[in-house]
């Protein structure tokens, strides 16, 4: 066996894989919410930039190209602001989560995922309503654990944490912006991303994914082709 240390600081005690673990995002990835997030942020952002993207799809999109909170800094929220506006943020999708449509297909490639890996839910988003949205679809009960912003507002420590507490299983975080790209790879697992989100495939190429699924069936077949996750 070998210790290695993340750029994190976590240490991960490699060994031969016993388990296949792959973590999901919520936003983009099992619920369609695009529309609900980007029209909570702008009212959001109003009170402190002015609505300076509410007028810009892109704009908002762009926020996704890294950690939220860390592209809320560069657009040139103050740091003191920003636990607020995000407090705000969270006060209106709460409402609206739960009613969200979920991806067709994802239900069911979550099942099977689930017969034969262990699953994690990570996600910029509220454990709260995230959980309350899973119950709502008979899902909750798939995952080990949901892990929202109200844990860490990092996907890299959340995906950490499931790494430390898996040593030697082969895991990959499928999510569906540049962003979620980086943070997985900043954690030391593969990147799965998905073309049914977000950001579009020229954006998710760009961070160099480790793979890439047009549609959640392909998803399944990938994952139980390989017997394991990559």
């Amino acid at each position: 066996m070998v210790d290695t240390v993340t750029e994190l600081g976590f240490r991960i005690t490699e060994s031969d894989p016993m388990e296949s673990v792959l973590m999901f995002d919520f936003d983009g990835v099992i619920a369609d919410s695009l529309s609900l997030f980007r029209h909570a942020m702008g009212e959001a952002l109003a009170d402190f930039d002015g609505g300076r993207f509410l007028g810009g799809e892109e704009a908002f999109l762009d926020l996704f190209d890294g950690n939220l909170y860390d592209s809320l800094l560069q657009s040139g929220i103050r740091p003191e602001d920003v636990p607020r506006l995000l407090e705000n943020l969270v006060e209106r999708l709460q409402p609206g989560i739960p009613d969200l449509p979920l991806f067709p297909g994802m239900s069911e490639a979550l099942r099977e995922l689930a017969s034969d890996c262990t699953l994690y839910l990570i996600s910029s988003n509220h454990g709260q309503p995230v959980r309350a949205f899973l119950e709502s679809h008979g899902l909750v009960s798939l995952f080990r654990d949901i892990m929202g912003a109200d844990v860490d507002p990092s996907k890299a420590a959340k995906i950490g944490r499931v790494r430390c507490r898996h040593p030697g299983a082969s895991l990959v975080y499928v999510g569906d912006t540049a962003g979620d790209m980086i943070e997985a790879h900043r954690a030391g697992v593969p990147a799965a991303a998905v073309l049914w989100g977000w950001h579009d495939r020229a954006r998710l190429e760009a961070r160099n994914p480790d793979m890439i699924f047009a549609h959640p069936a392909a998803m399944v077949h990938q994952f139980r082709l390989c017997g394991s996750v990559p």
